[in-house]
């Protein structure tokens, strides 16, 4: 009997073991995925930064720290004192002002608060410009059927407008918060002083430290301390003068950090014929606007000095009867009488202001004088007188 094959008995073939170490892991994934997407994401970035450079103009790249700084400096500058002249201006040219949060009261007031005392109770002001800028009436009616030449309507009208400017411009200080934003923009000044001590700017620290001052000192002392110096006229002149004298200073400025004065040989006419004006008016604005400024803050100063008295008042004190109420008394002593009268009234306020009726006429003579050289330095002299660029501003043209 043939043997059977004997079955062979297969051992179950074992499961595959899985090896994780070839494989990789979740974190490994997510890991790759963001690095693709990050590398995706700076392409991007670098794209759009190579396109963006072709429009930003090539001096605000590779700056130091200090330029940019003084780039946000100016320009914010600028934008202060633009906004003050604005709401002057607005002011003066608007009948009836809206009520805002630093004047409650519509139309134009003479407030008794300060603008310190302003400052301290209300943080912020809803500026509305030129809303109902329009001219006033003349004001004249007549009693008769009389028919106003053309000329007397005109006359009128100007003398009209001129009457109401000056009243309105003896609100300027409480209207729109003006006041209180003058204190702060002028205080920020203090900046230009550091700035110049520091070497930051090329400005004299004596020049810039005396114009400061004096502006602080009008700001925080004559206009505060006295009523009737916040309701002087000279108050707008003041601010008209400070504002612009700011404003074209600092767009120089700005335009030297932005490389464009003096104009190089690849400037665009266009831009190189600006700048040549706005150089022009940096140095000869000062002759107007210098005076108006100084001799604005100089009778805000003086508004801190008792009235002159008058005769009558004179005669009235002790010891004037018998002096002037003879006859024949020269007018010398008359005068002399009525000056006596007038420093005796004087408080320590007043006594305070003396050394500074002579320090203003002298230190606008120091800057008249500083702007006068820098003004040669900048244009140069005689009818052929040009800006450091070669172009020229009056007569022909420089020659390189």
């Amino acid at each position: 009997m043939p043997r059977q094959p004997r079955r062979q008995e297969l051992s179950p073939t074992p499961e595959p073991v899985p090896n994780y170490g070839d494989s990789p892991s979740m974190l490994d994934k997510v890991g790759a995925t963001a690095e693709v997407a990050r590398e995706k994401v700076d392409n991007a970035a670098n794209s759009a930064w190579r396109n963006a450079k072709k429009y930003i103009p090539s001096a605000l790249l590779h700056r130091s720290a200090q330029d940019y700084y003084l780039m946000f400096y100016n320009l914010l500058n600028i934008g202060l004192w633009t906004y003050l002249l604005v709401l002057v201006t607005a002011h003066l040219l608007t009948p009836s002002p809206p009520p805002t949060v630093l004047n409650p009261a519509p139309g134009p007031t003479i407030s008794s608060s300060t603008a310190s005392e302003t400052l301290g109770a209300y943080l912020k002001n809803i500026f509305r410009p030129f809303k109902n800028v329009k001219a006033t009436s003349t004001g004249f009616t007549s009693t008769n059927s009389h028919k106003f030449s053309a000329l007397e309507k005109g006359t009128g009208y100007i003398t009209s407008i001129l009457h109401t400017f000056i009243e309105r411009s003896r609100t300027t200080y409480s209207a729109r918060g003006i006041g209180v934003y003058t204190l702060i923009i002028q205080s920020m000044a203090l900046l230009e002083v550091v700035h110049s001590a520091l070497g930051i700017v090329k400005s004299p620290v004596q020049t810039t430290a005396m114009q400061v001052a004096s502006r602080l000192a009008v700001v925080w002392w004559f206009v505060e301390a006295e009523p009737s110096a916040r309701t002087s006229t000279f108050y707008s002149t003041m601010l008209v003068a400070w504002s612009l004298s700011e404003i074209i200073r600092s767009q120089y400025y700005m335009a030297s950090l932005l490389h464009l004065t003096p104009p190089r040989a690849h400037t665009n006419r266009l831009v190189a014929t600006s700048i040549d004006i706005l150089t022009y008016i940096r140095y000869s604005a000062f002759y107007i606007l210098y005076p108006l400024g100084s001799g604005s803050e100089y009778m805000l100063m003086l508004k801190g000095f008792p009235s002159f008295p008058s005769k009558s008042a004179a005669i009235a004190t002790k010891g004037g009867w018998n002096l002037l109420s003879a006859k024949g008394v020269p007018a010398w002593k008359v005068f002399f009488q009525r000056v006596k009268v007038w420093v005796t009234s004087w408080d320590a306020g007043a006594w305070a202001r003396v050394p500074f009726v002579f320090i203003w006429p002298a230190g606008l003579f120091i800057l008249m004088t500083y702007m006068q050289s820098q003004r040669r330095k900048a244009l140069g002299r005689g009818s052929g007188r040009s800006t450091a660029s070669g172009r020229t501003v009056v007569g022909r043209k420089k020659v390189q």
